[in-house]
């Protein structure tokens, strides 16, 4: 019976082998052309325009991404974790879901 509930985890795992890699991912490792499949399969009713209008909004976020996380450095980030209240209200309620 306890068994029972590792059912899911291990259909999602084996479901896992068909999902396509994320659009922006594949952006942030310069995969533009991939990352366009991948889209023109998520919105198979969309017009070219609005891919285009679409990959160029992913391209514009993944690059504030990396400008973001070049302007502060990593000890930085690793100690917001602890001092921003929002994370640390995140950090302890996944502490408490391991539990």
């Amino acid at each position: 019976m306890v068994g029972l509930g590792a059912a899911p985890a291990i259909l999602s795992l084996g479901a896992l082998y068909w999902l396509p890699e994320s659009p922006r991912i594949l952006l942030r490792h310069g995969k533009k052309d991939a990352a366009r499949v991948v889209l023109s399969k998520m919105y198979a009713s969309a017009s070219v325009d609005q891919l285009d209008g679409k990959l160029q909004l992913l391209s514009a976020s993944v690059e504030q991404g990396r400008e973001a996380g070049r302007d502060v450095p990593f000890l930085s980030r690793l100690l917001s974790t602890f001092t921003v209240a929002t994370n640390r209200r995140a950090l302890s309620a996944s502490h408490s879901l391991r539990d």
